[in-house]
């Protein structure tokens, strides 16, 4: 007999895109390069009750997010449980969002916009190139994604 697979950690984020459809990622101050808002979803939360939690945690900022996800991944480290990783669509933050943007300083240091192409490491490390890479298609069909990603 197999044994159980280790249950997946579950984590949900939000894309955010400026005027220029550059999409909103901010610098955890726990680990090298950046992510998308959004963080954990904790026991009996929904992915999308987590994200705008999250967002309302990180950013300081209570906004609409689509119900629907944009991305859905599940992710298959090679060193350790399977994670299931949620997109929803957050639209585009006017000036007005953006000046009312408050770090959660205990997280994160640093917000920034960047386009869809980057391709650096130092912005979007290796564990994250499939989420990317995922986020791309779905940006630029304007369809959900579901994606399988080995690590």
């Amino acid at each position: 007999m197999d044994p159980a697979p280790a249950r997946p950690g579950i984590s949900s984020g939000a894309v955010f895109t400026d005027e220029l459809g550059r999409i909103l990622l901010v610098h955890p101050v726990y680990k090298a390069g950046w992510n998308l808002p959004g963080g954990r979803v904790d026991e009996g939360e929904t992915p999308h009750a987590a994200c705008v939690r999250e967002v309302h945690e990180e950013l300081g900022l209570t906004v609409e997010v689509s119900p629907e996800p944009m991305v859905t991944a599940w992710v298959t480290p090679a060193d350790g449980p399977p994670h299931l990783y949620f997109s929803f669509e957050g639209g585009k933050l006017t000036a007005q969002q953006q000046a009312a943007i408050r770090l959660q300083d205990t997280e994160l240091s640093d917000w920034r916009f960047f386009p869809l192409e980057t391709e650096d490491p130092a912005i979007i490390p290796p564990r994250l190139q499939g989420l990317w890479e995922a986020l791309r298609t779905a940006c630029s069909t304007s369809r959900p994604t579901y994606r399988e990603i080995a690590l």
